[in-house]
């Protein structure tokens, strides 16, 4: 056989030197119909054969390489078991073990410890609450160093946040009850409904209904439970209440699922406990919207929203009539943007949408980063007036998607898929509307 001729390491025919082989790192040649099987290494550039390679991420990009660069450069993902670049994986802990994980499952299994700022396994990550009383999430190790089991409210707290002399936690040692937390003081959130799996940011809806004038605040929260569960709703302080008043807070959900709960026996629960809303005069209803619910892009979003704070102004002083509040109480606590609708054009919408430069205390209350927050209902112990005034809001926030910038000052427009209950309650607050 002559010297020159060329033999395919795989098949061994004779090459034809001006076809296109390729030649390995051992210097033996394949022809190219077997060097269909050959790929080349992502990182070294050498060819191998596609048996011997593995698929590998990088720098959010898969490829493949040979066995010596993934030994050299790249870890196995403790979860998902993947592999990935060395540089692009994060260093947490399960079950006591330093372990290696991917960005995605980093978010979707694991927590950093509020404590200590290492990233935990979620099974390894508990509620607690610190020194000053706040509910924060604490891995095992640092509940075992830092942190006391409370039997009276059941739960861990801070060794500082303990009296030892009384054997229990501050709150327990208050007048109040233990389950009213201070303002913005949260459980972790949970979304109720159709929900993603892991999912994690706040998406749906969610109320806050303020109640006072009651006394018996332990006895209302445990009928409110009986009434509606442990965990779908918490409560807090709020300053605007009395020494006994709280705020009831939901978790976010889909609507579907809100409008399926007992809220009937939560808003019975604190009247037979002597609790007031509407009467009070010092409570609001507030609904929590997930800017999600007003486009899949923040364009979208924010072209709905700037619309729904058109309605909101154009159709001020009729949603106060709605709403049940007093016009000065709707100002001080839920005022509309501008002095009237005239001073408010659909690119100043546009911009203020876009703009952190406003306050919290308006009827579409923009300052917050997930959620749109309608501010202007009147508290109520009422069901029908509860459920009706959710309705309006939920409904008008879902039509601000699809309504054209034209017609936003069309009121049976923005209300056409209301339920006919809502509709009922309208025109019993006076509101005339086409038949």
């Amino acid at each position: 056989m002559d010297r020159e001729e060329l033999v395919c390491a795989e098949c061994g025919c004779v090459i034809d030197k001006d076809s296109n082989y390729i030649t390995l790192e051992s210097g033996e040649v394949i022809c190219e119909e077997c060097a269909e099987h050959y790929i080349q290494c992502a990182d070294c550039g050498e060819w191998i054969h596609e048996d011997d390679s593995t698929i590998v991420n990088k720098h959010g990009q898969q490829q493949y390489v040979c066995e010596d660069c993934l030994n050299n450069n790249y870890i196995e993902c403790e979860e998902c078991g993947e592999y990935f670049y060395e540089d692009d994986m994060n260093t947490a802990y399960k079950n006591g073990w330093e372990v290696y994980v991917c960005d995605q499952c980093l978010y979707d299994d694991y927590e950093q410890c509020d404590w200590c700022g290492d990233y935990e396994h979620i099974d390894n990550i508990q509620e607690a609450y610190d020194e000053n009383g706040r509910r924060i999430d604490v891995c095992d190790g640092c509940i075992e160093n830092h942190f006391v089991w409370c039997d009276n409210c059941e739960r861990y707290v801070h060794e500082d946040y303990y009296n030892y002399e009384q054997d229990c936690c501050y709150d327990c040692e208050s007048s109040g009850d233990y389950r009213v937390k201070e303002y913005h003081n949260r459980p972790r959130l949970q979304y109720y409904g159709n929900a993603p799996k892991n999912w994690k940011k706040w998406h749906g809806i969610g109320i806050e209904l303020e109640v006072d004038d009651g006394e018996e605040q332990s006895d209302a929260i445990d009928d409110i439970q009986k009434a509606i569960g442990d965990e779908f709703v918490y409560f807090n302080h709020d300053g605007s209440l009395g020494e006994y008043g709280f705020e009831i807070i939901s978790q976010p959900s889909t609507y579907e699922y809100f409008k399926k709960q007992n809220w009937k026996g939560v808003l019975d629960a604190c009247k037979n406990n002597g609790y007031k809303s509407h009467d009070a005069e010092t409570c609001g209803l507030h609904v929590h919207l997930s800017r999600e619910y007003f486009g899949n892009t923040k364009e979208e979003q924010d072209r709905a929203i700037s619309k729904l704070v058109l309605f909101y102004n154009y159709f001020y002083d009729d949603i106060i009539t709605i709403s049940r509040r007093r016009y000065s109480d709707a100002q001080q606590w839920a005022n509309k943007y501008g002095a009237d609708y005239e001073d408010l054009t659909q690119d100043d919408a546009k911009q203020l949408v876009k703009s952190k430069d406003h306050t919290r205390y308006r009827a579409v209350n923009l300052t917050n980063t997930n959620t749109i927050e309608i501010r202007i209902m009147r508290g109520t112990l009422n069901y029908k007036s509860f459920m009706a005034c959710i309705d309006f809001v939920v409904k008008t926030a879902i039509m601000s998607k699809t309504i054209a910038y034209r017609d936003v000052n069309d009121f049976n427009k923005w209300i056409k898929n209301i339920d006919e209950s809502t509709k009922e309650y309208i025109k019993s607050r006076g509101i005339q509307l086409e038949k």
